[in-house]
């Protein structure tokens, strides 16, 4: 069966523009509620991992529901020095809370959601606390 190149052009640049919008719509929600280290080391590891998308937007509100909406989140790259080739993402937590009040927190969201969903992240994502 031979399509019409211009029909097929059409066709190709029709999912790319599906394509471009559903990538863009996932870049903008997730630059508001993150704030983004080295967003185009981000951005390409995120390419090569799309699959992260969806836990990437479902995290924020599983971190507001635990250490409450006042956290602000990161994300940023990590690598190996060991292993150049090995990296993968962080999601981090910027709290004022104390350690004591944290740590309760912490192991509340891992065993009540995070440990759940690790396999989703597919060893390419990590979530951890950093004090502001």
């Amino acid at each position: 069966m031979q399509i019409d190149t211009v029909e097929n052009i059409s066709v190709v640049e029709q999912l790319q523009n599906g394509f471009t919008l559903h990538a863009r719509t996932h870049a903008e929600h997730l630059a508001k509620v993150y704030v983004i280290k080295k967003p185009n080391e981000v951005g390409e590891f995120i390419g090569e991992n799309l699959f992260l998308l969806d836990i990437l937007e479902e995290i924020p509100g599983k971190i507001y529901q635990y250490f409450g909406e006042n956290q602000k989140l990161a994300l940023k790259m990590s690598y190996d020095p060991d292993f150049p080739q090995s990296s993968d993402l962080w999601v981090s937590i910027l709290t004022k809370l104390s350690v004591e009040e944290v740590f309760p927190l912490l192991e509340k969201f891992d065993e009540e959601w995070w440990l759940d969903n690790l396999d989703r992240a597919n060893c390419k994502l990590n979530i951890k606390l950093e004090y502001i």
